[in-house]
């Protein structure tokens, strides 16, 4: 297929001085592309189980872990390096066939007993974030969080992030998030407005790689036992905070929070998100993710029976809605479905790690197909399966690339731990589709160009189609490969 264009673009639009030569290059394209086929359904394929590769007997990796471009970082909670249940976390790079490989073993300058190293963990860009609830240094259990940074195959650490009124017992570091220079930090046991009533801190990272506390968010209706912050996530000015325990619809219905950074840097609580259906004891955020404009919130007790749940809810104009409530296509007993999730673009990862039976555990996936129409496209399993494996209590997916955590697998040692990955394409999910109808062409093009330069949301910047942070030459190069 011959790519033949010509466009008018002023001297003056982004990226204006790679025009000519892209031009030049669409115009004498010989080669034939595959063309991709928009239909119904999804393309998914199983790759290899991962474990540690000095792992050992109570370990549980897996427990956490998260992915961005082609890096990949899993705790084990339980490690014990630096001491009884220290913690670590492991990075994995994916490499040009495809295949994860293990490539460093991430433990703190100061590690210590019973630190719990890894009991959260995040990435975006070079920078992965570690949570570690256990640390001590403002008090017995205050908690923590570290920043490492990217330097060739290495990660180093940048900083370590201590809440500014951290107290025993708080807990910082149970869930944490990270979006480009902006971390969200939980302290779900923290006491301001009663036991456990819960908060979370904001680390902001500036131009000379220091890290400072910008705000401490605590609901507007804080109270006893809410457990505000059980999860947390970022995504450019926006943080929603979980608080599972909240009793607005009746005991532990759980509610979100949703918070808001203006132009002077300051946090607002902007909003509070319950279910359409909030019913005593469902936990409504008890785990949650967030891109862009798009929250998916699990609800893993809801039914009486526990079956569980997960909701897709959308900010337009301002005001957060739910526009669909997924299940799983045969709810079982006690199946805890919701109790993990993650969400990219207009696919949906959801974990039930107490499904199959017996905590054996499986994941689904879904894809929006159009107008909010979510439809299961797979679901994942362990080939090797087993009682008590818990496979799905850690999900993470990014770019078509997913894992799966199994974190009482008992590959090498009793309850060592595994992580299972996959890989998912669904229809419009071609690099450099960036107008969503099937093609990549002139529209796309000028997408790109138009978003030139450095990201302002790292984690919904639909043009960086290498995960950089930056809309650049790579990307161009990317989108013109898949022209047609």
């Amino acid at each position: 297929m011959v790519v033949m264009t010509s466009l008018y673009i002023r001297a003056s639009s982004p990226g204006s001085a790679l025009i000519r030569p892209a031009l030049l290059l669409l115009s004498f394209i010989t080669s034939s592309f595959v063309a991709f086929a928009a239909d119904a359904q999804c393309s998914f394929e199983a790759g290899p189980r991962l474990v540690a590769s000095d792992g050992t007997s109570g370990d549980v990796f897996g427990l956490s872990g998260a992915i961005d471009g082609d890096v990949m970082a899993i705790g084990a909670i339980w490690d014990d390096d630096h001491g009884f249940n220290s913690g670590t976390v492991y990075v994995f790079v994916l490499d040009n066939e495809g295949v994860w490989s293990e490539i460093f073993k991430i433990v703190p300058a100061d590690g210590g007993s019973e630190d719990v190293f890894g009991r959260s963990v995040a990435v975006s860009g070079d920078t992965i974030v570690v949570g570690a609830n256990g640390d001590d240094d403002r008090g017995f259990d205050a908690g923590a969080g570290y920043v490492f940074v990217r330097e060739g195959d290495t990660w180093v650490q940048q900083a370590k992030l201590l809440a500014n009124d951290g107290a025993a017992l708080d807990h910082a570091g149970w869930a944490i998030d990270l979006d480009g220079d902006t971390v969200i930090l939980s302290a779900h046991n923290n006491d301001d407005a009663g036991s456990s009533s819960g908060s979370a801190y904001v680390f902001v990272r500036d131009a000379k790689n220091n890290w400072t506390q910008e705000a401490k968010l605590t609901a507007s209706d804080a109270a006893a036992n809410d457990d505000f912050g059980h999860d947390v996530a970022v995504s450019g000015d926006t943080i929603i905070v979980g608080a599972y325990k909240d009793d607005d619809h009746g005991s532990s219905s759980g509610s979100v929070y949703v918070f808001e950074r203006d132009a002077e840097d300051l946090w607002q609580q902007t909003d509070k998100l319950t279910a359409s259906d909030a019913n005593t004891g469902y936990h409504y955020g008890r785990f949650l993710d967030l891109q862009g404009d798009t929250a998916l919130i699990g609800s893993p007790f809801h039914h009486p029976l526990n079956f569980g749940a997960a909701y897709v809810v959308r900010r337009s104009e301002g005001a957060w809605l739910e526009v669909e409530m997924l299940i799983a296509d045969d709810p079982a007993t006690q199946e805890w479905f919701g109790s993990s999730v993650s969400i990219d673009g207009e696919i949906a990862l959801i974990g039930s790690f107490y499904g199959q039976g017996n905590n054996v555990g499986e994941a689904y996936i879904f894809h929006n197909t159009g107008d909010d129409l979510w439809t299961l496209v797979a679901n994942p399993t362990a080939f090797d399966g087993s009682i008590g494996d818990g496979f799905g209590r850690m999900v993470a997916l990014h770019a078509g690339n997913v894992v799966v955590g199994a974190s009482v697998d008992d590959a090498p040692g009793v309850d060592s731990g595994s992580a299972y990955t996959f890989w998912i394409d669904c229809p419009g999910d071609v690099p450099g589709d960036l107008d969503g109808d099937g093609t990549v062409g002139v529209k796309d093009l000028l997408i790109l160009l138009g978003n030139w330069g450095s990201c302002d949301d790292c984690d919904d910047c639909p043009a960086d189609l290498d995960d950089d942070c930056t809309v650049g030459v790579c990307d161009l190069l990317t989108l013109l490969g898949n022209w047609g």
